[in-house]
């Protein structure tokens, strides 16, 4: 009997409890955040990225209960509201747009956020900021208002209302949250651009990290032996990559002109990559480009040898601009095809040389090149020395007891990065 009544009393219990309310489950907003720059100074792809970013790791930092997607740098179709829920539906459930416009010390933000669900806009209006936008890190401050509108305009939906995200009709990619990203890079390449602190690619070569998605991302990849590389990456699913890095030179090997008339080749070979070289090469004045009204062509059978060593000291070898400087000897050989064959010229044997260049080019493996060459010439014969020289112009010369100095010595050409 008493097993009855607790039987009918458990089924009483199951029956009343099966009628009562449950709990709504909270399902959180799905917003695509895009940014762009109009009616002011100009932002670069790169900068806009980082604004969005910033934008979206203030969103985050709140407790904005909201999940983020990136639109990425493709223009955002906000003319065309039908193009915009197309492209927005299969992904999100709304969609905010920040546009930046006036001068970079006093920015104004246009903003406008669309319900999907909803179909009408639900935040339309314009934030003047009190301060600049300071780049590349913008503080979260800078976006403080408009994360409160967001908060306030998204909501989690309650899965009891009547209005229903969109998540039935999105593929199975857009179920998830986050997306693997596997990098190939040399060994200790530290990778910076992903959310949260810089990675270390492993000894294998390889790093693998689940990261948000959709989403792009501006990476950063720095190794002590490699040229730095950026790249940009936008993740929709788990995605491998090899990255494109390039070791910093340890030779290099050029070709010009001296004074825009006699040919002169070096080699370099870089005692610290991409910063402290040690050079040679040589020049002769066997055949060169007079420029001249008597005659187009100089000729004198004398070649000069030189080593230097000089220093990159100011710009990494991926700057589109470098300065050098260097110093070094030269030895002057004479090859008159008369006996002896060759031989040290006695007029001026050797002498020293400084080395003041310049090196231009938007590519880090080839650059043009400029270089000023003041030259001391050991002689204790000027006159023999000067009569040895094809031309007969000695404006650049100063001449000293027992040297000659030539302030005019320059040289242009192009050099290739090894």
């Amino acid at each position: 009997m008493k097993t009855g009544r607790r039987l009918a009393a458990a089924a009483i219990l199951l029956a009343a409890v099966s009628v009562l309310p449950v709990a709504a489950e909270k399902a959180p907003r799905r917003l695509i955040v895009a940014l762009e720059a109009k009616g002011g100074d100009a932002y670069t792809a790169a900068e806009l990225l980082q604004l969005s970013r910033s934008l979206m790791a203030a969103i985050q930092a709140s407790g904005t209960q909201v999940l983020l997607l990136d639109w990425g740098s493709d223009p955002f179709p906000s003319e065309k509201p039908e193009a915009v829920e197309e492209a927005v539906k299969r992904t999100a459930d709304c969609w905010l747009l920040v546009t930046v416009s006036g001068g970079r010390k006093n920015p104004a933000l246009a903003i406008r956020s669309y319900d999907v669900l909803l179909k009408q806009n639900v935040i339309e209006g314009k934030l003047q900021l009190d301060t600049a936008i300071d780049l590349p890190d913008p503080p979260a401050s800078t976006w403080k208002k408009l994360v409160g509108m967001v908060a306030g305009a998204y909501p989690p939906l309650d899965t009891d209302q009547p209005v229903k995200t969109t998540a039935a009709d999105r593929p199975a990619l857009w179920t998830n949250d986050t997306a693997v990203l596997t990098l190939h890079a040399v060994p200790g390449t530290v990778i910076e651009g992903l959310d949260g602190e810089a990675r270390t690619v492993g000894e294998d070569g390889t790093l693998k990290e689940p990261v948000r998605s959709p989403a792009t991302y501006l990476l950063t990849a720095t190794h002590p032996g490699e040229l730095p590389l950026e790249t940009a990456v936008y993740l929709e699913e788990d995605r491998e990559i090899t990255l494109a890095q390039h070791r910093l030179a340890r030779w290099s090997v050029d070709a010009g002109l001296y004074g825009m008339s006699f040919p002169q080749v070096e080699g370099s070979y870089f005692i610290v990559p991409g910063w402290l070289y040690a050079r040679a090469g040589l020049m002769t004045y066997l055949a060169g480009l007079a420029f001249g009204n008597d005659t187009m062509f100089w000729s004198s059978p004398l070649t000069t040898l030189s080593a230097r060593v000089g220093t990159y000291a100011f710009f990494p070898q991926e700057s589109w601009f470098r300065t050098y400087v260097g110093g070094g000897v030269f030895l002057r050989v004479a090859h008159p095809f008369g006996s002896p064959a060759i031989y040290i010229d006695q007029a001026a044997p050797w002498g020293f040389q400084l080395t003041l260049g310049i090196e231009a080019s938007p590519w880090p493996r080839s650059r043009f090149f400029l270089e000023w060459l003041p030259t001391e010439y050991l002689t204790r014969y000027p006159d023999l020395f000067t009569g040895s020289l094809p031309g007969g112009d000695w404006g650049n010369f100063v001449f000293l007891p027992y040297a000659v100095l030539d302030m005019g010595g320059f040289r242009i050409g192009w050099r290739w990065m090894l």
